[in-house]
């Protein structure tokens, strides 16, 4: 059977050996459009049902989307289209769609750039930009599809058109492009770039007042439209022209332009693929359930794409956010990014992490623009069209990562965090609790051997319970017995079973637990801590809010609110009861507490027991 092409880069097309292949009325247009927009990736069932019928679903939408994909499967014929447990995924090789081969062309370009070899790049862009016949989706009758797919293959057609005219400014062309922005500037008269370059144009052409009045037409539209300015890189430019500015001169001016506006497709040379993902880890253990929710929420190309794994300390979300990472590798080959969101225990600031991003894909330092949001702008940009994998490891809170969120349909983030960041627009949260027995006997057994594990049964159940589940006690425990192979089980139970004895017990290496603790303690308020150590004190499975309410001297309202801080903090627990939340201290949280209350407060086990003689 003779090979199928296809477009979308205007009429939404099959072609079979030259010949169109009739599709069988607007919804099947519908449907393949959908599917083409998102080539080799999965579109979920009510994603294509929306973009099919709207709001005007059929009674039985999955039966109505079952019946239309088989005759659409029938008229194409093959393979092509593969069910999957959670959608349909259209296999497209890249010469075979006008989309794919548009990318493969304008990557080309890319790299032709970050060779130095502008004639080629620009002979990669016009034959890109050959294979479009607007308007896109013209027969396309989805309102979806009109507004989101339409707004998409614009964005990429006129990114495109900025990049073909900046090189062409690049190589000297510069009368030569003046008619072609001045047609490109009517038509979109807010594309700062466009405007930018068409001045630069006519500057160069020694037109130096009509660039001067391209940027006054832009100012006054804005002004009078939006009540906004022209951006700082565009004012710079026309206060450069003003001062018949010698840096104009230089051929990179247009690319420095582009990339500090930050909203071309492919701001400067980025030429890199950043492969950025820490090495997995061989002894893997559990985590199956919550590894195929990450799997599934951020390989969705119809879902939210973002995964904040929450949980305390030492709970192994990093562990779990690179194993996820590696396995969604191949789904984002245009690159991984990996970023510890602290240094030294500080927040780092959310404009160095996108700095970071830029320069992780070859971009220039000297390109990437010094605001925060001229570089969420180039960012958002670099990584629109790309299939982007960002994982951001340790936040502190939503206001540091918002900004780091991508907008591309291809782009996945997974986040890690102690504070469950549920005002993280978008984002599925998955909370990690402390692994079960079988997958912690699994964990001790991979690092000291399963059989060493089967010998001491009651002692590996043991040394669990004193670890509370947490995988970085138990990777600790289980690397002293690695370290001490003389040792049985027994002998690190009966030194993890004196609590003064416990936390210096879980130290090896740089490995340290009570570090772990001390570092979500230590962002807590005073007030928080002291209702901490109090409760520790107390020798109760867990404490109703009355009996948290007695035990410093603050008010009911203060008192559940500190409480709640802990609960934020990952520090305590919580569960409903019928009287209002009961609280638990974890038992490792339990012995770090106590150790701070042995400092800190002479009288804290003597208040906590009249509190609970009290409650």
């Amino acid at each position: 059977m003779e090979q199928l092409s296809f477009r979308v880069l205007g009429h939404v097309e099959v072609m079979r050996g030259g010949k169109p292949v009739a599709l069988s009325g607007r919804y099947s247009v519908n449907l393949l459009a959908g599917l083409l927009l998102s080539a080799n990736q999965p579109v979920g069932y009510d994603r294509l049902a929306a973009i099919v019928w709207g709001d005007s679903l059929p009674a039985s939408p999955a039966g109505a989307l079952q019946s239309l994909m088989s005759r659409l499967r029938r008229g194409l014929g093959g393979d092509t289209i593969q069910t999957l447990s959670t959608g349909y995924r259209v296999s497209v090789a890249g010469d075979a769609l006008d989309l794919l081969r548009f990318e493969q062309l304008i990557a080309v370009a890319q790299a032709a750039l970050a060779g130095d070899s502008p004639d080629r790049a620009l002979a990669a862009i016009d034959q890109a930009l050959d294979l479009w016949n607007l308007p896109v989706l013209a027969n396309v009758q989805s309102d979806i599809l009109l507004r989101d797919g339409v707004s998409f293959l614009t964005e990429r057609y006129l990114s495109a058109q900025e990049k073909r005219a900046e090189l062409r400014l690049k190589l000297g062309h510069y009368r030569a492009m003046i008619a072609e922005l001045k047609g490109l500037v009517s038509a979109h008269p807010f594309r700062e770039v466009l405007v930018g370059l068409l001045m630069l144009a006519l500057y160069r052409s020694h037109r130096q007042a009509e660039a001067l009045v391209a940027y006054r037409g832009l100012q006054q539209s804005l002004r009078e439209g939006l009540g906004l300015d022209p951006s700082q890189p565009l004012q710079r430019l026309h206060l450069s022209i003003l001062q018949r500015d010698a840096s104009l001169d230089d051929p990179d001016a247009a690319s420095a332009l582009t990339a500090a506006d930050g909203v071309t497709a492919a701001p400067g040379p980025a030429s890199r693929v950043p492969r950025q993902l820490p090495p997995d880890i061989g002894d893997f253990t559990g985590r199956v359930t919550e590894l195929a929710r990450i799997l599934r929420a951020a390989g969705d190309a119809a879902g939210p794409r973002a995964v904040v794994l929450a949980g305390p300390g030492g709970i192994g979300k990093t562990a779990l956010a690179v194993r996820a990472g590696h396995q969604l590798a191949a789904a984002c080959a245009d690159g991984q990014v990996y970023l510890d969101a602290q240094a030294g225990g500080t927040a780092t600031d959310p404009a160095d992490l996108i700095a970071r991003i830029i320069a992780a894909f070859g971009v220039s330092e000297r390109l990437i623009p010094g605001g925060l949001p001229e570089r969420a702008s180039m960012y958002r940009s670099l990584v629109a069209d790309k299939r982007f994998l960002l994982i951001l490891d340790n936040v502190r809170g939503e206001a540091q990562i918002r900004d780091l969120l991508p907008a591309g349909p291809g782009c996945a983030v997974i986040v890690t965090a102690r504070p469950r960041l549920a005002g993280l627009p978008g984002a599925q949260l998955i909370e990690l609790g402390d692994l079960d027995d079988a997958s912690a006997a699994g964990l001790l057994g991979n690092i000291i051997s399963a059989a060493r594990v089967s010998r001491e049964p009651r002692s590996a159940a043991e040394l669990i319970r004193l670890c509370g589940g947490l995988p970085l006690a138990l990777r600790i425990a289980g690397a002293r017995l690695a370290a001490k192979p003389h040792w049985q089980l027994a002998t690190l139970v009966q030194r993890l079973a004196d609590e003064r004895l416990c936390l210096d017990e879980l130290t090896y290496g740089d490995l340290d637990v009570r570090a772990t603790i001390s570092a979500s303690y230590a962002r807590v308020s005073p007030g928080a801590q002291a209702m901490l150590r109090k409760l520790a004190m107390v020798e109760a499975p867990d404490i109703p809010l009355r009996a948290s309410r007695a035990l410093l001297d603050t008010s009911p309202a203060d008192a559940e609110e500190l409480c709640e801080r802990l609960v934020d903090a990952q520090l305590l627990d919580a569960s409903a009861g019928s009287a209002g939340p009961h609280y638990l201290v974890p038992e490792l949280v339990r012995v770090y507490a106590r150790e701070q209350a042995a400092r800190h407060d002479a009288a804290a086990r003597r208040t906590a027991g009249h509190c609970v003689s009290r409650c």
